[in-house]
């Protein structure tokens, strides 16, 4: 019927990826062609036949089955995280965008939803160091500041990775934004909370040393210290016996050690 439709209209008939039952290794498989019923034309223009094209296409179809299969999973997946998850083509049209991201911002769509979200003071740094990563296909990592439909922010860290085929050659972009407000807050907290302690510490009048590690890296010291030294800021990150090398062979270092990994508390007194 097709044929003989071809042969009398003229039109041309193309099929793609139809499903036929074919003999493969003397079982019945199924099979997935293209064709194509082309008319045959003589130079005056009159139809004398039609040109049957087939091609085996069974491999293509089943490899763009599974990678929808996939893909359906992962939006499965993607819904159930409590983060904020995307997928973008190769080209960076919008291909996929959890429901988190309307139930977080309250805005339909991603683009309008991510102007609403992100902090006025993260958005062109961000933006900037995207567009840099995209361009040379690199995963990306940064922290912003999203507001909430509450008007809210809450810090986020942006992930992207690119997903590359056998060939490497980009295939699609997935990321996710990932609430780290509390992880965060702590640990501004525990700066502000170090800062503090460094600052009693470089305030009082005697001299104060603190060491990090079995290197004992010097890490806090103040002035009266310095004094006593006879040095400056210059000793801070560098380890004890390089700032005094004339305490080797003293058994200092030892009994330091020793304090560190044991927890002992040694007191001297003159």
């Amino acid at each position: 019927q097709l044929f003989t439709e071809v042969y009398t209209t003229g039109v041309r008939y193309a099929a793609y990826g139809s499903p036929v039952v074919l003999p493969r290794n003397g079982t019945p498989q199924t099979c997935y062609v293209d064709i194509v019923y082309e008319a045959y034309r003589e130079p005056d223009g009159t139809i004398s036949g039609v040109v049957e094209v087939v091609s085996d296409v069974t491999e293509k179809v089943i490899a763009i089955q599974r990678l929808q299969e996939s893909e359906s999973r992962f939006r499965t997946l993607a819904e159930k995280l409590p983060m904020l998850v995307w997928m973008d083509d190769a080209d960076g049209s919008l291909d996929y965008t959890s429901t988190t991201w309307k139930i977080y911002s309250g805005k339909e769509g991603r683009m309008n939803a991510w102007k609403y979200m992100a902090h006025p003071d993260d958005f062109e740094t961000i933006m900037d160091k995207w567009q840099q990563h995209q361009s040379q296909q690199l995963p990306f990592r940064y922290n912003v500041r999203l507001r909430n439909k509450a008007g809210d922010y809450r810090w986020h860290e942006s992930i992207a990775e690119p997903i590359k085929d056998s060939n490497g050659k980009l295939v699609k972009w997935v990321g996710a934004l990932i609430d780290i407000h509390a992880q965060k807050t702590a640990q501004e907290k525990l700066q502000e909370s170090e800062a503090r302690f460094r600052n009693i510490l470089e305030q009082t009048p005697e001299p104060v040393l603190v060491l990090k590690g079995e290197q004992m890296i010097v890490d806090i010291a103040n002035q009266p210290l310095y004094r006593t030294w006879r040095t400056n800021a210059s000793v801070l990150g560098k380890p004890l016996m390089e700032c005094l090398p004339e305490l080797r062979n003293q058994g200092i270092m030892e009994m330091l050690l020793d304090v560190y990994h044991n927890k002992k508390v040694i007191k001297g007194y003159d």
